[in-house]
């Protein structure tokens, strides 16, 4: 590839496989350009092509899952077809046989994809193999009544691939769907550990599934026996992962909200018997934490109150700031 040149000036020369090769090289997200490209050099290059025959079924591949994205099954297939016949590639490849089963997943045929993506596992389940689980799992996935299938599946991927974030993400959506979210809080601190720390957005959601479990534990009145984290804990950290989203991000208006109503929770949770707006379950007060958390809501009101200034909601967001400062302010 001419690696001084950019992809307009590729473009612009009409060097077919060399778009495609810029667009595998620097990872673009791009189907449209390369099926585009792909007809043209199909109809016209492929035969000009150096004998390297590599470089041939590269090229053969990639058109056929862009043109999947875009349900081009016509071009897709005769894809499949210049990589048997043309190119040689046995049919009962492992390389071939991915292709064909997501052939078979665009047109619908779920069951067929399916028993090849088993028989690929059958032959060899190692972690090499890692995109014949993706794919199983994205099979269940998009089928009604195959959450557990699709939990299992996940759940033996990331066995043998600790490391992917976008696994324990997806494991952690569908423990969430599934209505289990202490398990969810575990798979978001996996995915927070996997990938980078500095993902507001994604503490966010860690805090959000921290504050439902608290939340679930207390309105079910046996918190005591689950296990892992008590509710105090969850609050806690749900209120830290809201604060950490905050100051990596001080615009991050989701983070704003989550913090306040999160210290709020946590003031609710620890306030004394009697108290006349406590909701859920008392715990051990910590005056320590409590100030804090004090403290976190004045920061959240403010940053709050700055992000809707001279907005139509300004005057109900100052509203609705001050109204929980002043109800923690009479009871703490």
């Amino acid at each position: 590839m001419d690696t001084d040149a950019d992809l307009p000036t590729l473009i612009r020369r009409k060097d077919h496989l060399n778009v495609l090769r810029y667009v595998r090289v620097f990872q673009l997200r791009e189907p449209a350009l390369v099926v585009e490209h792909g007809k043209a050099w199909l109809g016209v290059e492929l035969n000009k092509t150096p004998g390297n025959s590599i470089i041939r079924r590269t090229a053969l591949e990639q058109i056929a899952l862009a043109a999947l994205d875009l349900n081009e099954s016509a071009l897709a297939s005769k894809c499949l077809d210049r990589l048997k016949q043309d190119e040689g590639v046995p049919a009962e490849s492992v390389r071939f046989r991915r292709l064909l089963a997501r052939c078979l997943e665009a047109s619908g045929d779920l069951d067929g994809a399916e028993s090849i993506y088993k028989a690929l596992l059958a032959d060899n389940e190692t972690p090499a193999n890692a995109s014949a689980w993706k794919r199983q799992y994205c099979l269940h996935k998009a089928q009604v009544g195959h959450e557990i299938q699709a939990h299992e599946t996940l759940v033996k991927y990331l066995t043998d691939h600790p490391q992917d974030a976008a696994g324990w993400y997806e494991l952690a959506q569908l423990r969430k769907r599934l209505g289990d979210f202490r398990a969810a809080v575990f798979c978001y601190e996996e995915a927070l550990l996997a990938s980078s720390p500095l993902d507001a957005t994604l503490h966010v959601e860690l805090a959000e599934c921290c504050a439902t479990a608290a939340m679930a534990g207390v309105n079910s009145n046996n918190s005591s026996n689950n296990k892992g984290p008590s509710t105090l804990e969850l609050l806690l950290a749900a209120r830290q992962h809201m604060a950490q989203a905050l100051e990596l991000d001080p615009t991050h208006t989701r983070a704003q909200w989550g913090l306040l109503q999160c210290s709020n929770l946590y003031l609710q949770h620890t306030k004394p018997e009697g108290s006349s707006n406590k909701k859920g379950a008392s715990a051990a007060a910590d005056p320590f934490q409590a100030e804090v958390a004090k403290a976190l809501m004045e920061h959240a009101a403010e940053a709050l109150q700055q992000t809707y200034r001279k907005t139509p909601l300004e005057a109900v967001v100052k509203q609705l700031c001050k109204e929980y400062l002043e109800e923690e302010g009479d009871e703490i």
